[in-house]
Order: C-alpha cells, then sequence, then structure tokens
C-alpha cells in the first residue's frame, strides 16, 4: 500500500515543531521512496538535511529535482536547484558539471568557466587524474590534458589505477583529437586501447567504435586517394572488431541508432549497416560509452 501523501507530509510537520528533525526526515524519505516525482517532498527532506548538517545528502535530493527538470526541458528550474545544491554544498561535483554545461549551451562561457575551474580545483584536491582531464579538455586546455591522460593509461599496465577509469580516459582522449580532426592522435589512440588487450565484449566494441572514429577523420581531413584507401582500411578494422564483439556475446542493435560514438559520414554507411546487422542477434541492451559528467 502507498503512502498517504497529505498525511505523511503532516506529520513530518509537526515533527519538525517538536524539534524531531531526524524523525521527520524519515517520515520524508519514506514519502520520496514511495513517490520519487514528489519534488515537493524531496526538496523538504533537502532542506532538512541541510538544517542538521548534512551537506552531502542535501546536495543529492537538490541535484535529483535538478536532473529531473533539466530532462523535462525546464531548465531555469533545474538551474535554480542546482545552484541550491550548491549552496548545500559547494562541492557538489555533479552541481558543477551540469551548470557549466547549461553555460555553455546558452553560451554563457564566463559561467561556464568558473564553474568549470571549480569542479577542476575540487578534482585535484581529490587526486582524481581522470577528472582533471576531463575538466581541461572542456575548459579547451586539451595540451594539459593529453599529459596526464597518458599518465593514466601508463598506470593502469601497472594496476595502479581502477580498471574502470581507462575506458573513461581513453574516450576522453578519442574525442580530444576527433574535436581536432587530429588523425595521427585517433590513430595513436586506438592503438593504445588495442594494447591494452582487453577481450571483454564491451571492450571489443570499444576498440570498434575507435577504429570507426579514426575513419571519420581520416576521410574528412584527406581527401586524397590515399586517404580514402586509410579511411577504408579502418572502416574495414571497425568491422573486424564489432564482429569479435558480436561473437564475444555484445548485443546492442537497437543502441547503434543513437550511439554517438559511431561516425555518421555518408561513405562510411556501409559500416554501420553491417554492424546493425550483425547486431541483431538478441535482446540484451549493455550500455556502450558512458557519458562524462
Amino acid at each position: 500500500m502507498g503512502v498517504d501523501r497529505e498525511s505523511a507530509v503532516r506529520k513530518a510537520e509537526e515533527l519538525v515543531r517538536e524539534g524531531k528533525t531526524e524523525l521527520a526526515i524519515d517520515e520524508y524519505l519514506r514519502l520520496v521512496e514511495d513517490q520519487p516525482g514528489d519534488f515537493g517532498a524531496a526538496n523538504a527532506l533537502g532542506d532538512l538535511y541541510a538544517r542538521i548538517g548534512n551537506r552531502a545528502a542535501a546536495a543529492t535530493q537538490f541535484v535529483k529535482i535538478g536532473d529531473s527538470h533539466r530532462d523535462s526541458g525546464f531548465i531555469p528550474k533545474a538551474v535554480a536547484f542546482y545552484k541550491k545544491a550548491l549552496k548545500a554544498d559547494p562541492a557538489s561535483e555533479h552541481a558543477l558539471s551540469q551548470l557549466a554545461q547549461i553555460a555553455v549551451e546558452q553560451e554563457l562561457y564566463a559561467d561556464a568557466t568558473l564553474y568549470l575551474n571549480r569542479l577542476l580545483q575540487r578534482r585535484r584536491d581529490q587526486n582524481n587524474e581522470a577528472g582533471v582531464a576531463e575538466c581541461l579538455v572542456r575548459l579547451d586546455r586539451s595540451a594539459e590534458a593529453v599529459p596526464i591522460i597518458d599518465e593514466c593509461i601508463r598506470r593502469a599496465a601497472g594496476n595502479d589505477v581502477h580498471p574502470r577509469v581507462i575506458p573513461d580516459v581513453m574516450w576522453l582522449r578519442l574525442q580530444l583529437f576527433e574535436t581536432m580532426r587530429d588523425a595521427v592522435g585517433c590513430l595513436e589512440t586506438a592503438g593504445k586501447w588495442e594494447a591494452l588487450k582487453r577481450n571483454d565484449a564491451q571492450s571489443l566494441y570499444q576498440s570498434s567504435c575507435f577504429r570507426a572514429v579514426c575513419a571519420a577523420v581520416i576521410q574528412e581531413t584527406d581527401r586524397t586517394p590515399a586517404g580514402a584507401a586509410k579511411a577504408k582500411e579502418q572502416a574495414d578494422q571497425a568491422t573486424a572488431w564489432l564482429k569479435q564483439a558480436v561473437a564475444a556475446g555484445y548485443k546492442s542493435a537497437e543502441h547503434m541508432e543513437e550511439d554517438t560514438n559511431q561516425p555518421q559520414n555518408e561513405e562510411l554507411l556501409h559500416f554501420r549497416t553491417e554492424a546493425e546487422e550483425l547486431l541483431k542477434v538478441g535482446d540484451e541492451r549493455p550500455t556502450t560509452k558512458p557519458e562524462l559528467k
């Protein structure tokens, strides 16, 4: 049986008046868990967490509301709750990242730089090298980012970095060179990833995406017959890696339509067409590249 909102709110408010804040928090928690779309209850819960000094928990509630508003297209409301999260917890990385991204989308570049610099300092304080590199890329300080990314990759060989970090930093490295239209950098990144010799289905699919991006960048930057041949060679490698991924159990046909890791060039449609056919083998939907926040 669901929680009666009116009764739960009334009880929580009475508990607050009696100074029993933690019991009031329990009531709001019960309501929010039962009705996750109740932003009023979530906001009240965040306020109570802030009252008792639990900054991280308060910010968590506010960013959840902000995320919901952003997903629904209510950007001003999202911004308001992300800022409220920062007021509760100035170290909220998610709030800083989202505010920076929204500022970029609104062409408020000074604001975006401010938020990203705050996020950069936070990640430096935490010795989060991958996070630092991501901030530097977003700040268009790529020359500083590449050595940090490569150091993460080097340390991965000695198991000094959590294995889940490496796919993220590799994607970051590839995206950096893709944005610069640097085919040599893209090829070097694909080679570094393949040198890790990861043979699980997700990693094999990532190898496919890397080579497809290489093909796209070469095709866009080298219009000579030799360039066309190199682009085709990379597209063929992408297809070969994809076949291995499918053989290893990768089954995500429908994800291809939304996968921004795969190139959109018209001349590479043969790769995407074959990829889609190869992936029509089941209903499982493993994730592709995770979003950098």
